[in-house]
């Protein structure tokens, strides 16, 4: 019944692991403005492997947080979850949300900045955000595959822990 040994599972487990460790980005990117879309496009490929990190620019992230907590707590329960925020997590900080986009980093890109329907919980900074300065750093990782994405943003996540999950 049981397996006589694990090997190729943990044979598979540490080549992502490898990868990821080995895992460097191939174009990177700062997005400050809403025309980001038209200058990114052509270098940054949509459907790339990506990680992006979007950063409080306002100098308090102790406010910021505030005001995202009460804007989130005026919303009834039910338009909450149909709005999918995020949750702040205890300690405000710079950064706001780390990600990752194996696909689609466009449509990831949107829900955040834009106060669209969201498949995903996201922080979408225009509803709540606004006037408040942010910017958006992207990292391309060509041929990552999913895992190894995944692991490389955990690591990314410990080394600059965001105010938002």
């Amino acid at each position: 019944m049981w397996p006589e040994t694990l090997d190729g599972p943990l044979d598979r487990l540490a080549r992502v692991v490898e990868t990821a460790r080995a895992a460097r980005f191939s174009d990177e990117a700062v997005l400050e403005n809403m025309h980001w879309q038209d200058n990114l496009e052509t270098r940054f490929g949509w459907a790339d492997p990506a990680l992006y990190v979007i950063e409080d620019l306002s100098g308090n992230p102790t406010e910021t947080q505030e005001i995202f907590v009460q804007k989130r707590q005026s919303l009834s329960p039910q338009n909450r979850h149909k709005l999918k925020l995020l949750e702040p997590v205890a300690r405000p900080g710079p950064v706001l949300f780390v990600g990752a986009a194996m696909k689609n980093l466009r449509g990831e890109l949107r829900q955040h900045v834009l106060s669209i329907t969201a498949a995903t919980p996201s922080l979408k900074l225009s509803w709540w955000f606004t006037p408040r300065p942010y910017r958006i750093h992207l990292r391309k990782f060509d041929g990552l595959s999913a895992d190894a994405l995944a692991l490389v943003l955990r690591a990314t996540q410990e080394q600059l822990p965001p105010a938002f999950r």
